[in-house]
């Protein structure tokens, strides 16, 4: 709890504010972060209305958990607005993420 309300609860505002300043309102009506056990299978993973991020993001500081951040975040637009075909195609999305993720945690 003390990592998620030190860390997590500032960068939330600042990493959506960036994403929205980069690429617009965004794609869906809400957006909830989940905190799921370290040995979740990655270290995020977005819904159209949910993010899920490790709990092993959080003692890395607010670069490594901004930037998960940003990354599942970017998933709104890419990936899941905007979808790969079939999943030979997932590269695409994880791509622009991947790009995006820098782009927002630089502003």
């Amino acid at each position: 709890m003390e990592s998620c309300e030190k860390c997590l609860l500032q960068l939330i505002p600042q990493c959506l504010s960036a994403a929205y300043a980069t690429l617009g309102t965004h794609p869906f009506s809400r957006i909830d972060v989940l905190i799921v056990p370290s040995n979740f299978s990655s270290l995020g993973m977005a819904s159209p209305h949910i993010i899920f991020l490790s709990q092993s993001v959080l003692p890395g500081g607010s670069h490594l958990c901004g930037t998960r951040l940003c990354h599942e975040i970017a998933h709104a637009w890419f990936g899941l607005a905007i979808g790969a075909r079939d999943w030979t195609e997932e590269w695409i999305s994880e791509g622009f993420a991947t790009f995006l993720e820098d782009i927002f945690w630089a502003r």
